[in-house]
């Protein structure tokens, strides 16, 4: 077997810029690869996983996302459940918006990795960009089905 180097637009790009993992439901898929291949380099970037979720029982990947935070020396979580009956810790109930992304404090410097919904996802490369991160640097992964097309 021949490995390849990353088609497509969304990768990790190896570098030493903070990180930022930003997803809403099942769209936790492609960037918790991403969590995974940090964790297993032993990243030092500082690297941050914001998730979007309507409660527990949609939380996906809860557990393992946690342990493979506590594994890298720099990297934060948080969670928000939007129609959720907990708080603490790493999770709040609440949305991802832009007053909420502005109070977080991200690096502007940061490469963004953000996966989900259309709608969710132009909401959030706007909060981002307000909060000053450089639109060339949020790397986008629609996750969720397009319209029918009729021939």
């Amino acid at each position: 077997m021949i490995a390849r180097a990353p088609r497509g637009d969304f990768y990790l790009v190896n570098d030493s810029a903070p990180v930022v993992l930003l997803s809403a439901g099942i769209g936790a898929t492609p960037v918790l690869a991403m969590l995974h291949a940090l964790a297993a380099a032993q990243s030092r970037r500082q690297i941050w996983w914001l998730h979007t979720t309507r409660n527990a029982e949609t939380h996906a990947f809860a557990a393992e996302v946690s342990t493979l935070i506590h594994s890298l020396p720099h990297a934060q979580q948080h969670v928000l459940y939007t129609a959720g009956d907990h708080a603490g810790g790493v999770i709040a109930n609440g949305r991802l918006d832009q007053q909420t992304i502005a109070a977080l404090g991200l690096p502007t410097d940061a490469s963004v990795y953000l996966c989900g919904p259309g709608p969710f996802m132009d909401a959030m490369r706007e909060a981002l960009t307000a909060a000053g991160i450089n639109v060339a640097h949020i790397h986008t992964e629609l996750f969720g089905t397009l319209p029918p097309i009729n021939p």
